[in-house]
This record gives structure tokens, sequence and C-alpha cells, in this order.
């Protein structure tokens, strides 16, 4: 879909430029898919999806996009705390003109936030944002 892969493009770009969410993971552990043999924690894309959203004479693209973040089950505030990074990433670091190209952010918000216990030996957190994104003429 339109925008999508400038959008992941930007996410990826500035996760791994953020040196405090670089910390916690104890490196650059950003990855486009879930990593079973991945050193933990590590955060992956999930669930992605995007439909137009055409309004009188803008294009405009809305997107759902998941960030898991997977850690050991001792270390569950390490996930509390990279979830938290990233909402401050979310909440305070994007700009309008930040995908580029003809693209226009218009809403990044954080729909959703979850912890759950997977079993004894893994933790994993779930951060869903939406996404709108405007299509300008150039």
């Amino acid at each position: 879909m339109h925008s999508l892969l400038q959008l992941k493009t930007r996410v990826y770009s500035k996760l791994s430029a953020d040196t405090a969410l670089i910390s916690l993971l104890g490196g650059q552990h950003i990855f486009d898919t879930d990593q079973p043999d991945a050193k933990l924690p590590y955060i992956a894309y999930g669930k992605q999806e995007s439909e137009t959203a055409n309004q009188l004479d803008a294009d405009l693209y809305e997107h759902l996009l998941e960030l898991k973040v997977v850690s050991k089950a001792d270390s569950a505030l390490t996930c509390h705390n990279i979830l938290s990074r990233l909402e401050v990433i979310f909440d305070e670091q994007f700009a309008a003109n930040d995908l580029g190209g003809n693209f226009k952010l218009l809403l990044m918000q954080v729909q959703k936030v979850q912890i759950s216990q997977v079993d004894f030996n893994y933790v994993k957190g779930l951060l869903q944002l939406r996404i709108l994104v405007e299509q300008v003429a150039i």
C-alpha cells in the first residue's frame, strides 16, 4: 500500500537512532519479523494493515502497525521499559515531513500497549500504532 514502505523505513530509522532504546535492547535488535534465535530483548514488526481513506480532495492512507517486544520472563521490567520508550518516541519524535517523498504524516497515535507472559521463559509486549498519511502533490 502507498506510503507503508516509507513509513516502515522511517520507523526503523527513528528506532535505531534512539540511543536510550538501543541501550535498553542491549544493541541494535530491531527486526522486520520475529527472530526466534535472536538475542533478547528484541523488537519485531507485527501485524501491518493499510487502507485507503480518501476524503474530498485528499488521498489519505490509514495504517495500523504493530511492534512486538520479546524479552526473557525474568526481565519483564525491561519489556515494560522498552514499551515506555517506544511510546515516547512515537509521541515526541515524528513530524509531518518525516516520511519524505510526497507523503505527509498527519497522525501517529498509540492505540494499544500490552504485556503478557507467554510461558516461563518469555514475556511479549505489543504496541499498536494508528497512522494517517496524506499523499501530496510534488
